[in-house]
């Protein structure tokens, strides 16, 4: 009976819906009233197509999804399309294939052209060589040649120009840097105050200064003046001696004698100047390059062209040696520049030279020039400061009305304003030096005093103020 029951399940069902279908399961005890037809429609539509959807007996077939080729009847070319679309609102997607006046292919899209009657602007590109830089650029077909390269020009600063070639050479002009200013002060530092090359002055130095002597180096910031060394000139040898103090110009020449020190570890004579700092050994240095040669920064002369016994060589702070005809030359040149206002430099590193006894008049001319700009610089930054403090004295003094008499300073000189009747009523620190200020019960601390110079008045708004 077991075995009946499993051959009933293996029978196909022959249950028929409504719609003509036969069930597709096997036997079932189920009851089909709660059951529909999940086969394929497959009636015929009217564009000969049969229906794709789940069967719906009882409902209209959805419009055909038949994938067809249409060709279209303006253009010819052949679009992929549902069988259903409306033909009359198809826009061929393919390139159109008219030629233009300029020779190129139309590149816009068929439909877009045929709906506009007519084709867009040439977007082909073509190539051309630059009248003025000589390179190869490319634009647009249609539009007025104009070199796109970027621009090749270095800009006051240094950096190159970040507009385009063409636009630079339209306008006759240059743009505006907007790289980080680096630029080298006067003083020797690099700016990195953070501004734009853009900005044309750079913001004063407040780095260390770099001046320095044989007996100290300055304390001070970049902005302010150094004190001048008053100790005696050590710029001296066995033939002569300067008799001037370090900061006045010397009245020693340069002597042109060679040093007759001898280097212990390789038994040669020194090829530097009598009373200046040696220099390294020049012939055994030559033997460590690679062709065998020390070479003149300057005038490119190697040793083996120059060093007879006479010939003498010089080394600056920085560390870098030069033939002694070579750099008198190039001190003596740039000396010359009596309106050029900078540290005299190394001319292969750009570092400031300041201690190089032969040369020790021209550093301190352009030194002397450096200090003065300092001075000038610092007058007009007092006067600016004594102007500010003018206004805010004038500000703080209407805000109080008419009466004078309010101003007092600390034990140290620093300026302070009591208010409403002038009179002192509590004790508070002076806000440049921490000082005690002011007083209790209108009268005045003994180590405060009224403030003449303010608005030149000998006496306080309140009476008793200064009764102690």
């Amino acid at each position: 009976m077991l075995f009946i029951v499993i051959a009933n399940y293996l029978v196909p069902c022959d249950h028929q819906f409504e719609c003509g279908h036969i069930c597709p399961r096997s036997c079932h005890p189920s009851n089909h009233d709660r059951e529909s037809c999940h086969k394929q429609c497959n009636m015929q539509l009217d564009c000969g197509h049969k229906c794709t959807a789940t069967c719906h007996h009882g409902k209209t077939c959805r419009p055909c999804t038949t994938k067809v080729d249409y060709k279209l009847p303006v253009c010819g070319h052949t679009l992929r399309i549902t069988c259903s679309d409306d033909r009359t609102k198809l826009k061929c997607n393919h390139r159109c294939e008219k030629k233009l006046t300029c020779g190129h292919q139309c590149s816009a899209k068929c439909g877009d052209c045929e709906q506009m009657k007519r084709c867009g602007p040439c977007v082909a590109t073509k190539e051309e060589t630059c009248k003025d830089c000589s390179r190869k650029f490319k634009y647009t077909c249609g539009t007025v040649p104009k070199c796109n390269l970027p621009c090749t020009q270095l800009l006051e600063c240094g950096h190159q120009c970040a507009g385009e070639c063409g636009q630079c050479k339209t306008t006759g002009k240059h743009g505006d840097c907007n790289k980080k200013c680096n630029r080298m002060l006067i003083c020797g530092h690099d700016c990195n105050s953070g501004h734009n090359c853009s900005n044309k002055e750079c913001p004063p130095c407040e780095k260390n200064c770099r001046y320095k002597c044989s007996h100290t180096r300055c304390k001070k910031t970049c902005t302010e003046p150094c004190i001048r060394c008053r100790e005696k000139c050590q710029n001296r040898c066995p033939h002569s001696q300067c008799s001037k103090l370090c900061f006045e110009m010397c009245d020693r020449p340069g002597c042109n004698e060679r040093c007759t020190k001898i280097f212990p570890k390789c038994q040669h004579q020194c090829r530097g100047l009598c009373g200046e700092k040696c220099p390294p050994c020049i012939e055994c240095d030559a033997k460590k390059s690679e062709d065998k040669q020390m070479r003149c920064p300057l005038s490119m002369c190697s040793s083996s062209e120059l060093l007879g016994d006479s010939d003498r060589v010089y080394q600056l702070e920085c560390g870098h040696v030069f033939f002694v005809d070579s750099l008198d030359q190039y001190f003596n040149q740039i000396g010359d520049g009596a309106q050029k206002i900078e540290y005299k430099r190394c001319p292969t590193c750009n570092r400031p030279v300041f201690v190089a006894p032969r040369y020790s008049n021209i550093i301190k001319k352009s030194v002397n020039k450096m200090e003065s700009l300092k001075q000038k610089l610092q007058a007009q930054r007092q006067q600016i400061n004594e102007q500010e403090r003018r206004e805010v004295i004038a500000a703080v003094s209407a805000g109080m009305g008419s009466a004078r008499g309010h101003w007092f300073e600390c034990p140290n000189g620093h300026v302070f304003a009591i208010g409403e009747c002038g009179g002192a009523m509590q004790v508070g620190n002076c806000a440049d030096c921490g000082e005690r200020i002011g007083g209790t019960s209108h009268t005045l601390l003994a180590t405060n005093n009224l403030a003449t110079s303010i608005e030149g008045n000998d006496q306080p708004a309140w009476p008793t103020a200064l009764n102690r």
